[in-house]
């Protein structure tokens, strides 16, 4: 396992070299003992599975405090654009974000710590997404920042959009509850 730091603080890229043979290949994603060794999180609240058609736009989303959540986010099939948000008040890199083509021909988990909103668009035909975090998901405290307010250069400036995610409010008029 590689654990590379990214521009945003606290986004961590973890690299698994997959095995390679004449059948396939077989990657392990998550390892009890070498994620807490790193320091990461080794215990998960939700595992979710999303399967998306190109040019669907997921986000950006988060859960306020307390039910805020450290994230994992991989992709089994297909190609998305990642991005990740810093609305951490106090943080160093706030309103920074972090992106990043994630594939699963080229594997890559991507670890997001509390306080970022999260996003993805699909670039291939279709993609499915995997997901781990820390909290169970709670309406009440689902959050999130519209798509196309924080500066972001999405390539698709029509995506598909869900209604609540087309209703979320601009970065300049967000309100953060985190620190």
């Amino acid at each position: 396992m590689k654990i590379i730091p990214t521009k945003v603080e606290g986004v961590l890229e973890i690299r698994q070299i997959p095995k390679i043979d004449a059948r396939g290949s077989f990657l392990k994603i998550w390892e009890f003992e070498s994620w807490l060794n790193a320091g990461l999180p080794v215990r998960w609240s939700e595992v979710y599975v999303t399967k998306s058609k190109k040019n669907v736009l997921r986000g950006m989303h988060f859960q306020v405090p307390p039910a805020d959540h450290e994230k994992t986010v991989t992709v089994l099939d297909g190609e998305i654009l990642d991005v990740a948000l810093d609305i951490r008040r106090s943080s160093k890199t706030y309103g920074k974000y972090f992106s990043k083509i994630l594939s699963a021909d080229s594997p890559v988990v991507i670890f997001l710590p509390k306080g970022l909103a999260h996003g993805f668009l699909v670039l291939s035909t279709s993609a499915t997404v995997l997901y781990h975090t820390t909290s169970a998901y709670s309406p009440e405290k689902d959050g999130g920042i519209r798509w196309d307010t924080f500066h972001f250069p999405w390539p698709q400036i029509n995506p598909i959009l869900s209604a609540r995610d087309q209703s979320h409010p601009s970065f300049d008029c967000f309100q953060s509850p985190f620190l």
